[in-house]
């Protein structure tokens, strides 16, 4: 979660005129309790536990309460905020505290002023409101004795997890009518201390009235549309961190049924953000899925439950839901969700984001630069032909399989040409026309591959289906390609280079993809889809001893 920072700005009544004092005078007036005072300065831009999504939440508000504590629990207070100032956005704190008349003094203030013993999260937080209340926050700061009268700011953090939930409604679900979070407990105990805030004792919000909620559960979003077409929603909730099992987590209802996704992961981080996209379609509806993948290394994740393609077909584990048609049969194939990948001994992995590749850091049991058909000799850097005259599917090879699942395949030459339509005989047919586009992702060079139901609704792209375009004819950001393009199932095939012995060349300015069609006439000879900035060759030959990339895929069944 990003910190947000909030400014208290403290200074004492005792702000008198030293110069001219007698000693006695002086000794007197450092002696004597200084009053707290407060007033607050806050960003019109800055929301608390969330940015933006609420714009009512807009920073401190007026009649809010912060509870301010000094050394102890003891010696606390209760200060209201008053209205901010329409110019200066600065508002007033109204309270008595003291400070001790000696020594060095800690300030601790707990937001709400309500939560110094226990907190509650809302289990509605639909509503800016309710979202608002269910925010904790803390600030501690040391004031010397020299200091007390003097201006002090107090920065505070959010000691709850923050949960983003995006949900992609696809064009067949009439209306979202529920999100909700499942099996998370919304009651902390909360301590303060010299050391500071702590928060324990997490549980069921039994007991809790007014609410008509399960104890266990967080509403996160209404009823939302009755639109026809492809519609993105965004909401959060907070609650406090807490460890996790492989359990419901998420619930989505639309048209009567509901989407349940479980997640697996043993504990949530305080003050952390985490990002969770759901694609709802009605192939969806009425299922269940299992979220993986998701931890505080990588904390956003999409969810592509189902697809809807003539049928309801599941996405495989490791596959990207987008289905591409590869052959005049009607033979349609899932991509594995990034380049494949080996890293240390014998294990294989697919990239964790389409436009990642390892580059000139290339090693033995650190590759994603292969030569042709060395499916069981993955670390080979022979620079002779004849040493890959047989082609061996990296599919096919056991370790992989181990990891990522059986099923997977490499295209044929014939098969990236139908993908890429640059033989009119050879040429698939799409909702919208669109086969492919250069472009950056994520200032990335490489090829986006559009899926047979692509809507140009989506996304706007520049010179479609044209091999002597530039990348830079399309720039997408890393939350464009995750909402616009991944969420509807676009490949990206990053210029990742080549690799000639142990050597890496042109890495971010040409891309080759192996097939696993062999030149017909010798055995120094194979094909691939190769790219660069002006140029695309689905059917591109060269030797099989340089090491390019591989894209996997699996066929729907």
């Amino acid at each position: 979660m990003k910190k947000k920072n909030y400014c208290l700005f403290l200074s004492g009544a005792a702000l008198l005129m030293l110069a001219g004092c007698t000693a006695d005078e002086q000794s007197w007036i450092e002696s004597a309790q200084v009053p707290v005072q407060l007033s607050v300065s806050q960003e019109t831009t800055v929301t608390r536990a969330e940015d933006g999504l609420y714009t009512a939440t807009t920073g401190f508000s007026g009649s809010e309460n912060v509870e301010v504590y000094v050394n102890s629990s003891d010696k606390h207070a209760t200060f209201t905020v008053g209205t901010p100032d329409a110019t200066t956005h600065q508002s007033s704190l109204t309270g008595t505290l003291y400070y001790p008349t000696t020594g060095d003094a800690n300030l601790y203030a707990v937001y709400p002023a309500s939560s110094t013993s226990s907190h509650t999260v809302n289990y509605d937080q639909t509503t800016a409101a309710n979202y608002k209340a269910s925010d904790l926050m803390y600030a501690k700061k040391t004031v010397t004795q020299a200091n007390k009268a003097s201006t002090q700011n107090l920065e505070f953090s959010h000691q709850l997890v923050k949960l983003k939930v995006i949900i992609i409604k696809a064009a067949d679900v009439s209306q979202v009518t529920q999100v909700k979070m499942k099996n998370v407990k919304r009651k902390a105990t909360v301590g303060l201390t010299a050391s500071g805030l702590t928060l324990s004792g997490i549980t069921s919000a039994t007991g809790e009235s007014g609410t008509g909620a399960n104890a266990d559960e967080i509403l996160i979003a209404g009823s939302q549309t009755t639109s026809t077409s492809a519609v993105t929603y965004t909401f959060a909730c907070v609650f406090p961190a807490q460890s996790w099992s492989n359990t419901d987590f998420i619930e989505v209802t639309a048209d009567g049924k509901a989407l349940a996704c479980q997640l697996t992961r043993s504990e949530w981080t305080a003050g952390a953000e985490y990002t969770l996209t759901i694609n709802v379609n009605a192939a969806a509806l009425g299922t269940s899925v299992s979220i993986t993948g998701w931890s505080d290394s990588n904390p956003a994740v999409t969810v592509n439950p189902t697809v809807v393609k003539y049928k309801a077909v599941i996405t495989p584990t490791g596959a990207i839901p987008g289905l591409f048609t590869v052959d005049g049969e009607g033979t349609q194939v899932f991509f594995s969700k990034g380049n494949l990948q080996l890293s240390a001994a014998n294990t294989w992995k697919f990239a964790d984001y389409q436009w990642n590749y390892y580059g000139s850091s290339q090693t033995d049991n650190h590759r994603d630069l292969f030569g042709w058909g060395t499916g069981n000799n993955p670390n080979q850097t022979s620079t002779t032909a004849s040493d890959y005259s047989t082609f061996t599917d990296w599919g096919n090879n056991s370790s992989l399989q181990s990891s990522l699942g059986s099923g997977w395949r490499t295209l044929t030459k014939d098969e990236w040409t139908y993908l890429f339509g640059t033989n009119s005989s050879r040429k698939r047919s799409t909702t919208s026309g669109v086969l492919f586009a250069k472009a950056q992702v994520n200032d990335v060079n490489g090829v986006i591959l559009l899926p047979d139901d692509w809507s140009t609704s989506y996304h706007t792209l520049a010179s479609t289906n044209t091999t002597s375009a530039a990348f830079t004819t399309n720039t997408i950001t890393s939350a464009e390609w995750t909402s616009d393009f991944e969420a509807h199932g676009a490949v990206f095939l990053p210029a990742a280079g080549y690799r000639g012995g142990s050597t890496v060349y042109s890495a971010g300015s040409i891309g080759y993809y192996w097939s696993s069609t062999p030149y017909p006439s010798g055995a120094d000879s194979a094909y691939g889809a190769y790219f660069n900035s002006g140029n695309l060759d689905s059917a591109s030959l060269c030797s099989r001893f340089v090491g390019y990339s591989v894209r996997l895929v699996r066929q729907v069944e």
